[in-house]
């Protein structure tokens, strides 16, 4: 077992360092089958890597069709 102090990979920052953690959150949701397929499928066609970033491009395009987005985060989106 590896020491936590020490890094995985030479050069890397362990996570706890990375500016990820301080920008995501872990949540857990419940969807239908039909749903999930549909992500999934959305996935392959986008080239998303994930379906948590398929999730977050759909909620970012939405929230910003209902003006809920500031319009500095619309520009940095490309929405404005």
């Amino acid at each position: 077992m590896m020491n936590d102090a020490e890094p995985r990979k030479p050069g890397r920052p362990k996570v706890s360092e990375g500016s990820l953690k301080s920008s995501y959150k872990t949540v857990c949701l419940s969807l239908d089958l039909d749903l999930i397929e549909i992500l999934r499928r959305l996935r392959r066609d986008l080239g998303e890597s994930s379906l948590s970033g398929v999730i977050r491009r759909l909620l970012r395009e939405r929230l910003a069709e209902l003006d809920l987005l500031g319009e500095e985060t619309k520009r940095a989106l490309g929405l404005a």
